[in-house]
């Protein structure tokens, strides 16, 4: 049996186990000697919850097919209590971490420059790479201020964060905007990951000082630099940098939503009026649920977000009643895609692994998927807008034997899909409930995604017998 090459610390290790609802990336270097001082990589897995949370990891060496990775080591986290990881890689190896665990869990990561007699000289923090921090295929990331310390070593490394191989262009720039040299066709593995410095010196990159790369690949990324000194002094890991356009204020438009298509600032509120109305407001009557109505949440009841990412409701069916139609409408507010792979959307499952439909949307091409049980889908195109308010309506209805996806905007229906259902026994049994979720706990497979971002709202859920 292969033995673990990670050194678990407090905790005991837990049997492996396969990957479970959340996946993290973590660039790795450990054990490089540089000069007298040792860099190594330490990785913490904290558990927020009340109750044991496990994980398992898998190291995937640079240029290596990720896809063909193995588990490497698994354990438990105890409630509140926190778990390190050191040695998560052979002595002078580099690559990524791969991190699976339940949705609850969090990880940071550090990488420490250590003299002799163990002391920490200086450290860096190492992003966590999700679906939330990745570049998605096609975009730019751009890396700044990169240069080799006096007598250092300039670490580049690049994460293909798809399941098949990934290729990119890489281009370096002077200070004063020359450019320096351009690497096109660069190939990356299937999730994996590249050191390309080598190349980028042939160039003459490393001669350089505040120098800036650019990057842009045709699968989902990442990419940054490593900055180590011989006396330990100083350690730097640079991430990806930010574009002035990346921050969204709470309130404030975006470009268009001035009324006049410009993208101009809106105009300013006009003068309060000078006679307030005073008194209570008058008295609204709040609006009875449609008849059948077994489920409601009004307002939102998901605001999609990295560890909040996912929400189940069981449906107070009868027991051992054949229920004829169910018919679901909430809101979605669709927010930025996270990949050109599949988003989660909604499902209705039993616990007795039962699916009877499941929403899916793709990124690129953007396409309507309903998952219709036994192996069974229908796929249809549809123009999805990012930043876009959708009513979603599901309808499962049996004696049709039809399961129905419908879409409206602005209270027009723009979209519908439609195919025979899987399974035709809509109902619940004492040891197996039916449930209806939104989202998913987290990035799965490295293709389906929850939609991070999206808020759900207006839940009704109504049932005929």
């Amino acid at each position: 049996m292969r033995r673990s090459a990670l050194l678990l610390v407090l905790a005991l290790l837990a049997p492996l186990a396969p990957a479970l609802a959340g996946t993290v990336y973590v660039p790795v270097a450990t054990h490089q000697t540089v000069g007298s001082v040792t860099y190594k990589t330490g990785v913490w897995v904290s558990n927020p919850s009340d109750v044991p949370r496990r994980f398992t990891t898998a190291f995937i060496a640079t240029d290596t097919d990720g896809t063909r990775r193995t588990v490497t080591g698994a354990a438990t986290v105890p409630a509140r209590g926190s778990f390190l990881l050191t040695n998560v890689a052979p002595r002078g190896g580099h690559g990524m971490l791969e991190i699976n665990g339940a949705p609850q869990l969090v990880v940071r990561a550090r990488l420490d420059a250590v003299g002799t007699g163990g002391k920490v000289l200086s450290s860096a923090p190492v992003p966590v790479v999700t679906a939330e921090n990745w570049v998605p295929a096609g975009k730019t990331a751009h890396l700044q201020g990169l240069g080799t310390p006096a007598g250092g070593v300039a670490g580049f490394g690049l994460l293909n964060l798809a399941w098949k191989q990934g290729t990119c262009t890489l281009e370096a720039f002077r200070p004063d905007g020359g450019s320096i040299g351009r690497l096109a066709g660069f190939k990356v593995a299937a999730l994996g990951h590249r050191q390309p410095q080598q190349l980028l010196a042939a160039h003459g990159a490393g001669l350089l000082t505040d120098a800036r790369i650019e990057v842009t690949c045709d699968r989902p990324f990442y990419v940054y630099s490593t900055q180590l000194s011989t006396d330990g002094g100083r350690t730097a890991f640079v991430e990806p940098s930010a574009r002035l356009s990346d921050m969204e204020q709470p309130g404030r438009p975006t470009d268009g939503e001035d009324g006049n298509g410009k993208g101009n600032p809106p105009e300013p509120p006009a003068d309060p009026p000078t006679n307030p109305p005073t008194g209570p407001a008058p008295p609204t009557t709040p609006t009875a649920p449609p008849a059948g109505t077994v489920l409601a949440a009004p307002g939102v009841f998901l605001d999609v977000r990295q560890g909040d990412s996912y929400k189940a409701y069981e449906l107070p069916l009868a027991l051992d009643v054949k229920y004829k139609k169910l018919t679901v409408d909430f809101d979605l507010y669709l927010h930025r895609w996270q990949s050109t792979w599949f988003h989660g959307i909604t499902s209705l499952k039993r616990n007795d692994k039962t699916l009877y439909y499941g929403l899916l949307l793709k990124g690129s091409p953007t396409k309507t998927i309903v998952d219709l049980g036994r192996e069974r889908q229908i796929k249809e195109n549809f123009n999805w807008q990012e930043r876009t308010d959708y009513h979603v309506r599901m309808i499962y209805d049996v004696p049709a034997r039809k399961v129905t996806a419908q879409i409206s905007r602005n209270g027009a229906v723009v979209h519908s899909v439609t195919g025979k259902m899987g399974v035709a026994d809509l109902r619940a049994f004492s040891k197996f409930r039916v449930r209806i979720d939104f989202g998913l706990p987290g990035v799965a497979h490295s293709a389906y995604f929850p939609p991070y971002g999206s808020r759900y709202s207006n839940l009704e859920v109504r049932l005929e017998r």
